[in-house]
């Protein structure tokens, strides 16, 4: 073996991975055999991760194992049903300057934005809101779902306008027809009551292509490795969905309104809701009265853009009726639930 190639074998060794011919195996730092896997799947790098405090001996292990943004080299991965998508995926799109108060969308906006239809007596009603997370699970709020079979429920993809498929705009650009897929489970959180852990997991009937397509993508969850341990107060983010309007009837096209996140304390004294704890999260309008989530909103997520990327932070959940006050609305805090999502997710 020549010594520029025995250098080349010592330098990846000391970076901590070393590819072989499969593109998803890996060796690690120990020289072990692995697989490149989101770190969320790695239960020995995902306990780090999650550390407030991390020393420096488990940050350089974080480190020499890392083969790509919030991906790691691991020995024992978890298996997932459906592997959750990396940044090179998920949550793509422009923030846009265009709900209560809240404007359109861009036709191709939030393009993991999903409207959650019930069939009943033959009738198609949207009830609530929902985030796809992979090709196979979309993301809601526990209430959404609850009272219902699943062979009701039937999520609407790729959807802007309830009232025309495909969807078109002004300049005469169309979406794709949506999509209309049936629910084969519903997982709700098994502490779910008395408006905690109003979280659910939607389950597909059949999977999305793993390329997806230009009018359906994912949203990225918050992880610690790529959100860090962010509390979020004081900024801007995002609400999306087809809830009621001033009219006080369902809106037929996808709207968003601009929001804040608030102090949890301060939002327990403005709602008067002292149980409110860090499965919470705070959210009002910048500007008094000039936007809300409302009725049909439920489930839908509240979303901050990171570095170009859009992250799941809050579940629309519960509030005081639409638009009658200028206290926050209350959302699940997803930071809280992504080992619950994952737990979920795994065979």
């Amino acid at each position: 073996m020549s010594s520029d190639w025995l250098k080349l074998c010592q330098w990846f060794l000391i970076i901590g991975i070393v590819w072989t011919q499969d593109p998803d195996s890996c060796f690690n730092s120990r020289a072990r055999d692995g697989k490149c896997v989101h770190i969320e799947l790695c239960p020995e790098l995902r306990e780090i991760a999650h550390k407030r405090v991390v020393s420096k001996q488990e940050s350089e292990f974080l480190a020499k194992n890392s083969c790509g943004k919030a991906m790691v080299c691991c020995e024992n991965p978890l298996k997932s049903k459906n592997a959750l998508p990396g940044v090179d995926t998920c949550g793509l799109g422009n923030v846009g300057d265009k709900i209560i108060g809240g404007d359109l969308t861009d036709l191709g906006q939030y393009r993991w934005m999903v409207a959650i239809e019930l069939l009943e007596d033959n009738e198609r009603k949207i009830i609530c809101g929902g985030s796809l997370i992979n090709t196979l699970y979309v993301l809601t709020a526990a209430h959404c779902a609850a009272r219902f079979v699943p062979e009701i429920l039937f999520v609407r993809l790729g959807e802007f306008d309830l009232e025309m498929d495909p969807d078109c705009d002004e300049y005469n650009n169309c979406n794709d027809p949506v999509m209309i897929v049936g629910v084969s489970q519903k997982i709700i959180h098994h502490r779910y009551g008395k408006q905690r852990n109003d979280i659910a997991l939607l389950k597909l009937e059949k999977a999305l292509p793993t390329e997806y397509t230009q009018f359906i993508l994912p949203i990225c969850l918050p992880s610690p490795e790529l959100v860090g341990q962010q509390s979020f107060i004081n900024e801007v983010v995002w609400a999306a969905g087809w809830g009621n309007t001033e009219t006080g009837e369902l809106s037929r096209y996808k709207l968003h309104v601009k929001l804040m996140v608030t102090n949890l304390d301060e939002c327990r004294v403005l709602t008067s809701r002292s149980e409110l704890g860090q499965m919470h999260l705070c959210a009002r309008s910048p500007i008094e009265g000039a936007g809300d989530t409302c009725t049909g909103d439920s489930g839908g997520p509240l979303m901050i853009n990171l570095n170009g990327n859009w992250f799941v932070i809050g579940i629309v959940s519960f509030g005081e009726p639409c638009g009658s006050s200028t206290r926050p609305a209350v959302y699940v805090n997803v930071s809280n639930f992504v080992d619950w999502i994952l737990e979920n997710t795994i065979e």
